[in-house]
């Protein structure tokens, strides 16, 4: 189905297809959006939002599986992969600095401007395995895919 949206909404419900999640393996990502959600009040946590689109397969995905999916009409570089990092504590900001550096970001270059780095991560790639991650939501349980152990492109 065309993802344009008048097409879309023109459309009954019924004949949105089902969501599938991206076959499992590792990946060659490439950061598509980053997103700062701030905190709602004063001292809580705030959170960063990455969404990362496949670019590339590698040899561990599953052969039968990525078949599967690309039978089905989907192709894995129009699937979304959010990560996020919830910002909290002093280690929470290491650990998102570490993962901007992962993406060949130069931090030198924004030493006092965290919002000008997270931007420039923007169509940076990294590797990473993708994976389905369950949560809960309002009592609903969901299954989305998300992105663990990631590594530099080389």
């Amino acid at each position: 189905m065309d993802n344009d949206y008048n097409d879309v909404m023109n459309k009954g419900w019924d004949e949105l297809p089902e969501t599938q999640l991206t076959p499992r393996g590792t990946y060659r990502l490439k950061a598509r959006s980053v997103a700062e959600v701030l905190p709602k009040e004063k001292g809580a946590s705030g959170k960063v939002l990455v969404t990362y689109t496949p670019v590339e397969a590698m040899d561990d995905v599953d052969e039968a599986a990525m078949q599967a999916f690309e039978a089905a009409g989907l192709d894995v570089r129009d699937q979304e992969i959010v990560v996020t990092f919830w910002l909290g504590k002093v280690k929470d900001w290491h650990r998102l600095k570490a993962h901007i550096a992962l993406h060949g970001v130069d931090l030198s270059q924004f030493r006092d401007n965290k919002r000008d780095a997270l931007k420039a991560m923007k169509g940076c790639e990294i590797m990473a395995t993708v994976q389905p991650r369950k949560f809960t939501v309002n009592k609903e349980e969901r299954v989305e895919d998300t992105a663990v152990n990631f590594k530099a492109v080389e």
